[in-house]
Order: structure tokens, then sequence, then C-alpha cells
């Protein structure tokens, strides 16, 4: 076959491979390019090893789609060894790029230090032919890439050097391109250990190196050293800065049509709409996203996507953080129906999960609690099977926040249903992202079991939690299994078992002691006061006061969050304590001291324990006989706190109001002890708090006995009666059902005024309800009705009711309290 035959019939399968190669024939490009190799292999002519050299180029590309990269190394190898010398330039230089293949392959198949070798061979053989130069700047552009995966940094900046040096005043494209990414990747690499000032430089110096230069891939070099330079100054805190550059990538290459220009102003867009909503301009913020959006909103290309589905979500957060939360569902809603169909990339799913469960929290932040529960749904049922870890962590936010919301909803059962969930999907992942709503998820199934009643259920869960949780070394883990600890000795503590609950508090301390994260360090506080809680229960009086003086000593100047209320809540026990020792002079001045030091507070929690303070301190003030000042006490709380609308204000505030008309009833000052139990009627007769109502009840009760004793008409007393009656005749909380019965008792004194029938009923009526139950209390009332319906039906004589006493006092006792954790919040996408 004569030379140019030889020629046109290689050339043809090569032509025939490539074609079948675009056409994903991969089998059959392989076999073509082998019969170029087999039938012309020991040919001589120039044109003919051409077509030699590029079938097993050909080979190797194919066997590199297979993933044979051992076989693709090979093919590289023969390539050189026929072509890395020869004579011809053109050969060489596919000798040249089939060595710089090699190096690649080498370092997919994870073999590095034999890629770097390979590299350097290319160096080493063709840095002095500038035919090849191209080749030469990208096997030392990858080599670089290849010492940063080792974590050589050092040496990856000598090589960028190199590069620079040796090809810094080229003027080839493809070199410029390769001297700019070294530029780029230096910078990076200098940001990455902590010189942002150089990395800036050097962004610096290639905008100022390829000015005014028109090849779209150093123009693409340029915008990324823009990017890369707001970013660094964003971190050293020149937002303003950060803030111009980003603007210039836009204005600079805004009305480029190249993917990857393109690629770069719309995560310029994004970045500056961050960077201004950080800076607090939010306004500024929604034009750089709107203008991502108008630009860009239609494109398909994936990263291009992802900056417009982050940039939505990051304009919704904003929204949120100016309370303009409506505007906010709706632009989460927009992340969700413009993305969530095709969710094609890891960082669009992670958007899109996001934003969904942020739509969730800003539901609940409306209060539309309902569709928040259901929106946390819908992110589980659409992400629970992806495998992102980021994706993973909202579906566990998601699954967490809706177990709150069950909660606050009241469906405890549900909500411990949702916890269970957690813990069954995530119980055991290993990412630090997930394990603390693990470990919240079971700490807040036992406080929702102790709340449903259910405490040695709670109990099992708080152990649940210290022995998966309690030698994990992660800060927010860890929190969640101090307070497992302390809850596990409130609730033994509540079940009357003491002295456990003395030990498991013990171990608490020890173990919140010395933190300083999060709660719990006001954890070891909290778990101080249960235990002196605990040593009351056990009659250890000297011990409990040892306890609270602890607390005051070791939190009393505290300047974080969290601790005064346990202070205070010290403090007032204290008061108790010395009180129920016969030291009520020793409790009234601890009691002025609880108000000195906090009774100019803000939070309600704190508040309350000034406003039990003030009642105590009035109970006290009533048994030195001091009923002027005990007045004056009682009277503070109700000017204090009657307006309040925190439920425990209000019902301290109702029950110092009672406490003042027992105090008037003893200074013999009847219509005044009138006025105030009609006043606490009045103010607090709707009430939805359980004790509240009692108090009311007790309230109409005692108007009724003072009635009594003042000789006031019978029919204005049975009046009184009949309105305790129809308000709280369908109650069944404790304290409310022997106010009741002792109202049917008193109102039966219709026989009295010649209404016998009436007196049978009201007594029938006093059997029906209560003729059953057990309480001591209720019984007495029993007992003297059936003697007095006796009388009413006929017989001769008839018995005055006894008077329940109108100074019931009502020193409130030292309480547990059980935290109720609450993990969620409004998240931002960071680029």
């Amino acid at each position: 076959m004569a030379s140019d035959d030889r020629e046109q019939a290689a050339k043809a399968l090569v032509t025939h491979g490539v074609a079948l190669f675009q056409l994903g024939c991969l089998d059959g490009a392989a076999r073509a390019f082998d019969e170029v190799v087999t039938r012309f292999g020991e040919a001589t002519e120039a044109d003919v090893r051409q077509q030699i050299a590029s079938a097993l180029n050909g080979k190797a590309g194919v066997l590199c789609s297979l993933d044979r990269l051992q076989e693709a190394v090979g093919v590289f190898d023969d390539l050189v060894a026929r072509f890395g010398d020869a004579k011809e330039a053109s050969l060489r230089v596919t000798g040249a790029l089939a060595l710089f293949n090699k190096g690649a392959a080498l370092q997919r198949l994870g073999r590095p230090e034999e890629a770097m070798r390979t590299y350097d061979e290319v160096v080493a053989r063709y840095a002095t032919e500038a035919d090849i130069h191209e080749q030469v700047a990208s096997a030392l552009i990858n080599k670089a890439g290849v010492l940063g995966q080792l974590g050589r940094p050092g040496e990856e900046l000598r090589v960028y050097d190199d590069l620079v040096a040796r090809f810094g005043t080229a003027t080839e494209s493809a070199i410029s391109r390769e001297v700019g990414s070294a530029l780029v990747n230096k910078g990076i690499v200098l940001g990455q250990l902590g010189r942002p000032g150089e990395a800036i430089r050097v962004y610096d110096e290639v905008v100022a190196r390829f000015e005014g230069t028109t090849d779209p891939g150093t123009r693409e070099r340029v915008a990324a050293a823009l990017l890369n330079k707001g970013a660094a100054l964003d971190r050293l805190g020149r937002s303003e800065e950060a803030a111009w550059a980003y603007g210039e990538v836009v204005a600079r290459f805004g009305d480029a049509t190249e993917a990857d220009l393109r690629a770069r102003v719309a995560r310029a867009l994004h970045d500056e709409g961050d960077v201004l909503g950080r800076l607090g301009r939010p306004d500024e913020a929604f034009r750089a996203y709107g203008e991502l959006v108008a630009r860009f909103g239609n494109a398909t290309e994936a990263a291009i996507r992802e900056d417009v589905a982050s940039a939505l979500n990051s304009k919704a957060v904003t929204l949120v953080q100016l309370g303009r939360l409506e505007e906010a569902l709706h632009a989460f809603n927009d992340v969700v129906v413009h993305f969530g169909e095709a969710m094609e990339t890891a960082d669009i799913r992670s958007t899109v999960a996001l934003a969904l469960y942020n739509k969730g929290v800003t539901l609940e932040r409306l209060g539309r609690v309902e569709e928040a529960i259901h929106v946390h749904g819908e992110v589980v049922l659409r992400f629970g099977e992806a495998m992102e870890a980021d994706v993973q962590r909202f579906v566990a936010m998601a699954l967490f926040d809706k177990g709150i919301a069950l909660g606050r909803l009241g469906r405890s059962e549900e909500a411990a249903c949702a916890f269970d969930e957690v813990v069954a999907r995530f119980g055991d992942a290993a990412t630090a992202d997930v394990r603390p709503k693990v470990a919240s998820a079971i700490f807040n199934k036992g406080v929702m079991l102790a709340q449903l009643g259910r405490p040695e259920e709670a109990i099992h869960i708080y152990d649940e939690a210290i022995a998966r949780f309690g030698d994990v070394a992660d800060a927010e883990v860890r929190e969640k299994v101090d307070l497992a600890v302390v809850n596990k000795g409130v609730v033994l503590a509540q079940l009357g078992r003491a002295e456990e609950a003395v030990r498991v508090l013990d171990e608490a301390v020890v173990r919140c002691g010395g933190a300083t994260e999060g709660d719990v360090r006001p954890a070891t506080a909290m778990a101080l006061f249960n235990k002196g809680g605990a040593l009351g229960q056990l009659g250890r009086a000297e011990e409990q006061l040892r306890v609270y003086d602890e607390i005051v000593r070791r939190f009393g100047r505290a300047t974080v969050a969290g601790f005064d209320v346990w202070v205070a809540s010290a403090l007032r026990c204290r008061g108790f304590v010395l009180d129920q020792l016969g030291h009520p002079g020793d409790a009234v001045r601890v009691y002025d001291e609880v108000v000195a030091r906090f009774g100019g507070a803000t939070e309600a929690e704190i508040l309350e324990q000034v406003a039990i303070a003030l009642h105590n301190k009035g109970v006290s003030l009533r048994r030195l006989g001091r009923l002027k000042d005990a007045l004056g006490a009682f009277d503070e709380v109700v000017a204090r706190f009657g307006g309040a609308t925190e439920a425990g204000l209000r019902s301290m505030a109702a029950g110092s109001l009672f406490e003042s008309s027992s105090v008037l009833g003893q200074l013999g000052l009847s219509r005044e002890t009138l006025h105030a139990l009609d006043e606490v009627v009045a103010r607090f007769g709707d009430a939805p708090e359980a004790d509240i109502r009692r108090t009311v009840a007790l309230a109409l009760l005692n108007k009724g006995v003072v009635l009594t004793q003042a000789g006031r008409p019978s029919e204005e007393t049975l009046r009184v009666y009949d309105e305790l009656v129809a308000r709280f005749g369908d109650m069944t909380e404790d304290g409310i059902r022997p106010r009741r019965a002792g109202s049917l008792n008193h109102g039966a004194r219709r026989g009295q005024l010649g209404r016998s029938e009436e007196e049978v009923r009201a007594l029938d009526e006093l059997m029906a309800r209560f003729g059953d139950v057990v309480e001591d209390d209720i019984r007495r009332n029993i007992e003297i009705a059936l003697d007095r319906r006796r009388d009413a039906l006929g017989q001769a004589r008839s018995r005055a009711s006894p008077l329940v006493p109108a100074g019931q006092e009502t020193l409130c006792p030292c309480g547990s309290r059980l935290p109720f954790a609450r993990c969620h919040g409004m998240e931002e996408r960071t680029s």
C-alpha cells in the first residue's frame, strides 16, 4: 500500500474511532484505535505516525472513560516511548501530553507521589521547548495541587512561584491562564495559612497583570481573584471593601456570555448581598439578590442555580431579621417552588431543605403552629432519605422542632413520638451536626414524660441520654447530658425519693461545676437549688440552708444570663426555711434582700421570685403579729404585679389580695375585708389558671363566711354560695372541690329561711356530687350535711353551719423546676 493510501486508511480508522467515542460506543472505538496500531504501528512515515499517536491517545481516552486507569497508564507509557523524543515537534507535543495525562491518571488512582514524579518528568524533558510550554505549565499546576492535597502548603506555594517565574511574561493565552491559575491558587493557600493580607496582594497582582486581557479564560481568573479578594477582606472585617470588590466583578464582567464568567458574576452578586446584609443595609442587599435573580433566574448552569436558590433563601432570612415575617414566608416558598422539583446538585437540595425548614420556623414565629408542624413534616417527607450531611441535619432539626411545636399545643404523646423518630433515624449518626439534636430529643422526651405524669419513664429516658452520650466530648451534647442528670434528680425528688435525688444532684453538680458552655453552668445552680428542696423533704433544714448559701456565694455576682433566677430562688427559699424553723424575723430580712437585689429585674421568672418573697414576707410579719406591716407587704405585691400578664405573677397578686382580706379580717375591718374579697373575684374571676381559680373560689367561700359573721341578710350570703357553685360547679381541680362542697353545705341554710325544700335539694346535690370522695375536708361537710338534711326533713332542731376560717395562710414553698430545651433557630446558608 502506498504511503498516501496508508495515511488515508489510518486517518479513516481514527476518524471512525472518534465518531464511535462521541456516540458512546466505547468498545467499538477501542477496536478502531487498536486496528490502527495493529495495521500501521511499525510505519516510519511521519503522517502515518501522527495517526498512530492519535489512535493511542484515543485508546487511552476510552480506557479513562471506562475507569480502566491502570491500562490507560500503560497506553500513555507506549505513547511516550514511541513519540516522547520524536524529531517531529507535533509528535513530541503528543508525547508530552501523554506524559501529563499519565500523571493525571496516577492521581485518580490515588498514587500521588508517582503522579508528582511524572509531572516532574514533563518539566525536565520539555521545559526548554516553547511548543510544549503549555503542558509544562499544566504539569506544574497539577503538581502543586497534589502537594496541597497532601497537606504540604509550603511546597505548593514554591511550585506556584516557580510557574510564575518561568512563564510570567508569556503571551500565549493558554499559558497566561495557567499563570493566572497559579496566582489565584497561591492566594487561596495564603488565606488558608492565615495570611489574608498577603493573599489580597496576590489577588491584586492578578488584576494588575492581566488588566485589559480579552482572553475569556484569563478574564475568568481575574474575576476569581476579585471574588477571592472580597472574601479575604470580609474575613478581615473590611466588609465595605469586600462589597466594593464584589461590585467590581459585576461591573467588569456583568455582560459576559461565557459560562465561567457568568458563574463568577452570579456568585459576586450573591456574596455582595450577604455582606450588605451583615452591614445592616438590607435594602441594598435586596437589590443585589434581586439583580442576581433578574439576571440569572432562568439560568440552566448548576453553579448559577445554586447561587440563585441561596440568594432567595438569604433574602428571606434577612426579611426575618427585619421582622417582615409574611414577606419572608413568601421568599422561602419561592425557593421551594422554583427549585424543589429539580434538585440536581447537593447544594441546591441543601438550600431547598433549609428554606423549607426555615419556612416552618417562620410559621411558628407567626403563631401558625399547626402549619409549622405540617411544613416540618414535609421536610422529613421530601428529604428523609437524602444522604448529604447538611440535608440530614435539616431533617433532624425539622423533626425536633415538630416535637417542640406539638408539645406547645399540648399534644405531648405526638411530641414524644417525634422525638423518638429523631433518635430512630439519627441515633447512630456520627456527625457532629446531628448528634446534638439526638441528645436534645432524648432529653426533651424525658421532660415531656415528666409533664405527662409518667416520672418513672422520664427517669428511664434520662438514663438513656446519660448512657448514650455520657462520654461524648461535644459541648452541646454534654450540656444535654448534664441537664438530664439534673432533671433525673428533680423527678426523683418529686417522687419522694429524696435520698436518691440528693445523690444524683450531687453528681450533677460535679458534672456541671467546671463547665462553661451554654446553659450548663446555670445548671449547676439549678442542681444545687433542687438538692436544697430534696434536703427539705428529708427534714435536713440546716444542710438545706447551707446549699442555698452556696448558690448565693458561688453565683451571686455572676454577670452572665441564667444565674439571677437561681440566686433569687435560693434566697427566697432560705427565707422560707428560716420561717419554718421559727425565725420569722430573719426570714423577713432575707425576703427584703430578694426585693432589694432583684426588684428592678425585667425577667418574669425573677420577678416571680420577688413576688413570692414579698408575699411570704407578709405571712412572716403576720406571724410576728405585725399585721399592718403584713398588709403593706401584701399590698405591695398587688401594686407591683396586679396588672401583670404572666401567670405566675398574676397568681401571686391574686393570693396576696386574698391574704390582705384575711389580715383585714383579723383587724376587725369587715367592710374592708369584703371589699378585698370582691376585688379578688373582680380582678381574677375569669382567670384560666387553676391556682388562681382556687383563690377565687376560696374568696367567694370566705365572703359568705364574713357576711354571716357580720349578720348580713342570709339571702345575700346564699347568692355568694350560689355564685361559687355556678362558677366552679363542674371543675375538678384540687382545692376547688372542697370549696364547692363547703359552698353547697353553707348554701343549704335555706332551711333557716323557711325554705326547707330548697335546703333538701342543695344537700342532695352535695351528696350526689361528693358522696363517694375520700378527702377529709369534704367528708366533714358531708357529715354535717347529713345531719342538716334530717333537720330540714322535719327534725326539731337545726344546726348552725361551721364557718371556714378566713385566714388561710399560703406560704409558698421551695419548688423544683424542669427546664424544657428549645433548640431551633433560623439558619442561613454560607457560601
